[in-house]
């Protein structure tokens, strides 16, 4: 009876590490905080956001937190690639390398900043998130190449 209790203990915790992984991988799918290069998915039918944030930035973390909560309304239309600057060397230039196609000052790792489709944002707060939405859907609709910096990020 006892050795029946066990199996059972045990069943159940293997069952819940597996729906932990499973989570964690479908959130990743979706926002990757810790996005590198050879993460970025070029795909013909998802909106690719890009932020680049600040390891101990609050607005940085009131962003992330708000498009993570957001994830059941948009999560087949985006992935989400977050690029940590403050820490980081290789994702400062990439970021640099955004604010360079959009006209702004490179070096400054001012956070958070972050592109959705054609359109680019500088800092975060609470009252922004009807604007992401409408600029999220309105990326997504009207874009033929929903991720128009694969020539930008990539040597291809």
């Amino acid at each position: 009876m006892k050795k029946g209790f066990i199996i059972a203990g045990v069943v159940l915790v293997l069952a819940f590490a597996g729906s932990l992984v499973f989570l964690t991988m479908s959130n990743k799918e979706y926002l990757n905080k810790n996005a590198k290069l050879s993460d970025i998915n070029y795909e013909t039918d998802k909106l690719n956001i890009y932020v680049f944030f600040g390891s101990t930035c609050p607005h940085c973390e009131e962003l992330l937190n708000y498009l993570d909560s957001i994830r059941k309304d948009f999560g087949d239309m985006v992935r989400i690639y977050a690029f940590e600057v403050w820490e980081n060397e290789e994702n400062g230039q990439i970021m640099d390398k955004f604010l360079s196609k959009f006209g702004e000052e490179t070096g400054s790792r001012s956070v958070p900043f972050f592109i959705i489709g054609e359109e680019d944002f500088s800092g975060y707060s609470s009252s922004d998130g009807m604007e992401i939405r409408e600029t999220i859907t309105n990326q997504y609709e009207n874009l033929e190449n929903l991720d128009n910096y694969k020539s930008l990020l990539t040597s291809e």
